[in-house]
Parts: structure tokens; sequence; C-alpha cells
């Protein structure tokens, strides 16, 4: 009887190990793969056609809203915003792909052209609920509005990325 009882108490410690550690790793695992630049392990750990379609309303919106202020919401402005639509349907593709996402996870925004070398993050972890755990990521010199989101979700017993958060129009001027 005591080794039964050792035996659900080695289970339970292991559970709540795997609990804790798996989404800390497959955030270590996604940083790897963006820093080694490995293609094949950012697709296993990114789900690229829904972290695409989460983004793409807010990109539109914020665009609209841009539009709207800087044409004081005339028709020239509604054919800016609409132009703008298509627009980010591209930048979304280019940002939520193997390079963007790698580019994210090292610099802290889609744009990595600017960075001589990959800059200190200030990371945080935390969960949201049972099935989602969240990485918070910013550049020690940017302001805090500069804070990357990323966020991961329970997929079996791994975890993959499955939306990300960022401020959507400093990126992309």
């Amino acid at each position: 009887m005591k080794k039964l009882a050792w035996l659900l108490v080695f289970a339970v410690l292991a559970t709540g190990a795997w609990f804790y550690w798996s989404p800390r790793a497959a955030a270590r695992d996604l940083h790897e793969a963006a820093t080694e630049g490995d293609v094949e392990e950012l697709r296993r750990l990114v789900d690229f056609p829904l972290v695409q379609e989460q983004l793409k309303p807010g990109m539109k919106a914020s665009m609209m809203r841009s539009a709207d202020t800087a044409r004081g919401g005339s028709l020239a402005g509604a054919l800016v915003a609409g132009l703008g639509g298509m627009m980010v349907d591209g930048m979304v593709n280019q940002i939520v792909s193997p390079s963007g996402i790698a580019a994210l996870v090292r610099y802290g925004r889609a744009d990595s052209s600017r960075a001589a070398r990959a800059p200190e993050l200030q990371e945080k972890m935390r969960y949201e609920g049972v099935s989602t755990f969240v990485v918070t990521a910013r550049n020690s010199q940017s302001p805090p509005a500069d804070t990357i989101r990323f966020v991961f979700r329970r997929r079996g017993i791994s975890w993959q990325l499955v939306r990300v958060g960022m401020p959507i129009l400093r990126d992309l001027r």
C-alpha cells in the first residue's frame, strides 16, 4: 500500500512539474528556433493560419482609425482605408511568417533591419488560464507601449503559439 501511495505522490508531483515547465519549454524552443532560423521547428511551434486570422482584424481596425483621423472622414479617407485593408493582408502575411515571427521573438519588433544585434529583451511569463500561457517581451530601451504578447495554447500535451499581440502601427511605419 505504501508503494502505491508513493507512486501516486510521484505522479502528482511529475504532473505539476510538467504543468509548470512545459509552456516555458515551448517558449524557449520558440526562441531557439527563431535564433537558429529553424523553419520546420517554427512551423511546429506556431499555428500560422490562426495567428494571421487573429492579427488581421486588429490591424484593419487600426488602419481604418488612422485613415479616418488623417482624412477627417472624407471620401478620400474611405478610399485610403479600403486600399489599406488590402495592404494589411500582405503585411500580416509577411509578419506572420517564419522570418517575421523570428524577428518578433529575437528583436521585439517585426522590422529587424534596424537592429545591429539582438537587443536585451525583458520577458515575463504567466498563465492566463489552465490552457493559456502568455510571454510578454519588450526591448529594455523601448517604452512599455512597445510590449509584444506571445500567447500559447495547450494542444494535447504540447503548446503552440496562437496569437501575437503587438503595437500594430508603430512597427509598420
